[in-house]
């Protein structure tokens, strides 16, 4: 195996099973991953400081251990200081380690853009009370949310949610709001990848996820441009 690039990444999650497995379908070969897990159990602000400490730690580790490009994970994390914060955060990062920096909101973003989203059904696993902060997130980035689904789940079931929750989700939720786009399926740590090709068939509409869109971000930003089938427009087209 020629070796094309180290992608490290910083994953926020309870459990992290998912997130390997499908990064590895989705890179070509010679593509490595560094991962270090941060484990976060809720939202509350104190945790979200404690990983931006630990996040920081995390991105120097994967420097000195030959990361081509470093990716903070946890959207809600990333934003939590605002998006400004988050951007300048990331270039400080940067040229400290001598590595680029991205993170998972960032790449959510660039993807969304990328594909030319416009009005959005975002689906996520939690509660539904984390609702009002996925919105929140669309209407930064210049986007309208037309509804939003949950799968319900706490941190510890996210990688026990079913498989056909994803296809369900997304399939009434663009039965109850028709002009939707854009699916935006959050999180990388449920198994939502295998629903992309088939709702953007069914559907006609542009559907990202957040692996998806991670595993894009690392792959462009670290040169390499291959157009891969099997995980929907924004790593065949863009």
């Amino acid at each position: 195996m020629t070796l094309r690039a180290r992608i490290g990444y910083t994953s926020v999650a309870y459990v992290t099973e998912i997130f390997p497995k499908i990064f590895y379908d989705i890179v070509p070969d010679g593509v490595l991953l560094q991962i270090l897990t941060q484990q976060v159990t809720s939202h509350a602000p104190r945790n979200m400081e404690r990983i931006h400490v630990e996040a920081k730690a995390a991105a120097s580790s994967f420097a000195r251990a030959g990361a081509d490009l470093v990716i903070l994970g946890g959207a809600p994390t990333n934003l939590s200081r605002g998006r400004a914060a988050l951007d300048a955060a990331l270039q400080a990062i940067a040229d400290e380690i001598g590595v680029p920096v991205s993170s998972s909101a960032t790449a959510q973003s660039n993807a969304l853009a990328a594909v030319g989203a416009s009005k959005i059904g975002v689906v996520h696993p939690s509660s539904p009370k984390r609702d009002a902060s996925h919105d929140a997130q669309m209407r930064d980035d210049g986007l309208e949310t037309l509804g939003i689904k949950s799968a319900g789940a706490i941190f510890e079931d996210y990688n026990r949610i079913p498989a056909d929750a994803a296809l369900r989700l997304g399939r009434e939720l663009v039965e109850e709001n028709p002009d939707i786009d854009t699916l935006l399926y959050s999180c990388p740590h449920w198994a939502v990848t295998h629903a992309i090709e088939p709702l953007e068939r069914e559907l006609g509409i542009n559907v990202v996820t957040s692996l998806q869109a991670i595993a894009w971000e690392g792959l462009r930003k670290c040169g390499i441009e291959d157009r891969i089938g099997g995980y929907g427009r924004l790593l065949r087209e863009h």
